[in-house]
């Protein structure tokens, strides 16, 4: 989770995310960069399975990490990819007080999925929360 939160940082925005492979260790880290790259599909998860994809990783083994929970895109994104777990910080009701988000829950969307998908949240939440404070 320290490797999102740094990545985060790095960019100024409370968003982040990991991939990891967890038989090699690889590992995929990404930003959120909706504003710089004036693409509104740019979330820090999907830049990281983007990058993921294009660079060979067998997803359906990665776990994916996130500052704040996957909004519905990228939740279904991580289902599409068939990765199998997701772990992230902040939640949608926390990232809400901040801006705009639906009520749309990972966990939900990952119920719906045709295979087993875990979703596990509030991990490093406060660090997590830190970012959208000093934003």
């Amino acid at each position: 989770m320290q490797t999102a939160i740094d990545a985060a940082r790095a960019k100024r925005t409370p968003y982040g995310a990991l991939l990891i492979d967890p038989q090699n260790g690889r590992q995929i880290v990404a930003a959120n960069s909706v504003r710089s790259g004036n693409d509104p599909t740019a979330h820090a998860e999907i830049n990281a399975i983007r990058q993921a994809a294009k660079e060979g990783m067998d997803l359906q083994r990665c776990r994916l990490i996130s500052t704040c929970e996957p909004c519905p895109m990228c939740a279904m994104a991580a289902v599409w990819a068939g990765i199998p777990a997701i772990y992230f910080g902040a939640g949608i009701d926390d990232a809400a007080r901040y801006g705009k988000q639906l009520p749309i829950y990972c966990r939900d969307i990952a119920a719906q999925a045709w295979y087993e998908l875990s979703v596990e949240g509030g991990i490093m939440r406060a660090a997590c929360l830190e970012l959208f404070e000093k934003r």
